[in-house]
C-alpha cells in the first residue's frame, strides 16, 4: 500500500514476461492510495522513475507499508501440526521516501 503526499511523480507498471512488453504510466495525486495486492507483483515490476531536482515543482513524500513473509517460515517440508507450533508472522515495513529518492 502506498499513499503519496505532496506533488505527484509517475509511477511506471511494465508486464514481466512471458508476453508481449507493455507498459503502464500512473501519476497519483497528492492524497492517492494505491495497493499492489500479490497478483500484480507476480505480473508487473514498478518503479518511480529518477526525477531531476530543477523538474521539481514542491515537495513529495510516498509513504509505503509492506507485509514481508520470511521464507523459511513455512517450507514445504513441513507438517500442519509443526506450522501451527511454530508460527512465524510476516514482518511489517514503513518505508517513507521523499522527492529526492531519499530513504528515512
Amino acid at each position: 500500500m502506498t499513499i503519496t503526499l505532496g506533488e505527484s511523480r509517475p509511477v511506471v507498471f511494465r508486464r514481466k514476461p512471458p508476453g508481449d512488453y507493455q507498459k503502464l504510466v500512473i501519476t497519483p495525486e497528492h492524497g492517492s492510495l494505491y495497493l499492489m495486492t500479490r497478483a500484480s507483483q507476480n505480473f508487473f515490476d514498478h518503479s518511480v522513475p529518477k526525477v531531476e531536482q530543477a523538474e521539481f515543482s514542491g515537495t513529495r513524500l510516498s509513504i509505503t507499508c509492506r507485509m514481508l513473509k520470511d521464507p523459511s517460515a513455512d517450507p514445504p517440508q513441513q507438517t500442519q501440526q509443526t506450522r501451527s507450533a511454530n508460527p512465524r508472522p510476516p514482518k511489517r515495513v514503513l518505508i517513507l521516501s521523499d522527492s529526492k529518492n531519499s530513504t528515512f
